[in-house]
């Protein structure tokens, strides 16, 4: 008797733990500002990102530019990064980028690290670790750094404790 009521209570437990769960997972939307709100994404589109505020989930279907996001963080655990405010901090020139009919160039501080993707996008960031396939990285701010991946193939170089490599 006393062993099937200690199995109940656990599946009572498990099953409760299960729902709790499930009522706080909401995606993070950080915008540029590093601002972030608590959203429920339902669609991206080539330019905004269109969300359902968590705390209104029957509520109207609100819009933000791709541009004025910095990145997602879904409930699953995924991030997505959209593009990359610029440094707030002054800093000496280190590097060039050519771009195609322009040339940029990138300053990196003692602080930071640096991406550069495929898409000619730079990541301002500071680079935790480098692993085969992904760089994992996190912005740093005031409050919470959201950490974020990236895969190599979508890298062309990055700045790593001062020292560049170029793929």
């Amino acid at each position: 008797m006393i062993s099937s009521l200690n199995k109940l209570m656990c599946i009572i437990i498990i099953l409760c733990g299960y729902f709790l769960q499930t009522l706080k997972a909401q995606d993070k939307l950080i915008k540029t500002d590093y601002s972030i709100i608590e959203v429920k994404v339902t669609e991206i589109t080539d330019v905004d990102v269109l969300y359902k505020k968590f705390s209104n989930p029957d509520g109207p279907v609100y819009s933000i530019k791709k541009t004025e996001v910095l990145a997602i963080n879904y409930q699953n655990g995924e991030k997505e990064v959209f593009t990359q405010a610029p440094p707030k901090e002054e800093a000496k020139p280190t590097e060039t980028v050519s771009k195609p009919a322009e040339t940029q160039t990138i300053v990196v501080n003692d602080k930071d690290d640096c991406i550069v993707t495929t898409k000619g996008e730079i990541i301002m960031c500071k680079i935790d670790r480098i692993e085969l396939t992904k760089i994992f990285y996190h912005l740093q701010r005031h409050g919470a750094d959201p950490d974020f991946q990236i895969p190599l193939a979508q890298v062309t170089k990055y700045c790593y404790r001062k020292q560049w490599t170029v793929r």
